[in-house]
């Protein structure tokens, strides 16, 4: 996940300014600048690895339900289970 910050003029975005995306966004979209990087890792508890291979075993079809980008999900998939 990447971070950045533009300071906004007080006077031009008073504290009770309404932002608004659409139809088109009535603030600064451009010239942020990137403060860093932060991850995170929510690895699968453990045995997991294990029950999902036994389940295989007994002809249970696995499926595996995320929000995660697909590649992500796959590379996990693939890896760990």
């Amino acid at each position: 996940m990447g971070f950045a910050e533009l300071k906004l003029s007080g006077q031009l975005f008073p504290e009770n300014f309404k932002f608004e995306r659409v139809p088109k966004p009535n603030f600064p979209v451009e010239a942020f600048t990137f403060l860093g990087f932060m991850t995170l890792h929510d690895p699968p508890k453990e045995g997991v690895d294990k029950a999902v291979a036994e389940l295989r075993r007994a002809g249970i079809r696995v499926a595996m339900v995320t929000g995660d980008h697909p590649t992500t999900a796959e590379v996990f998939f693939i890896l760990k289970l």
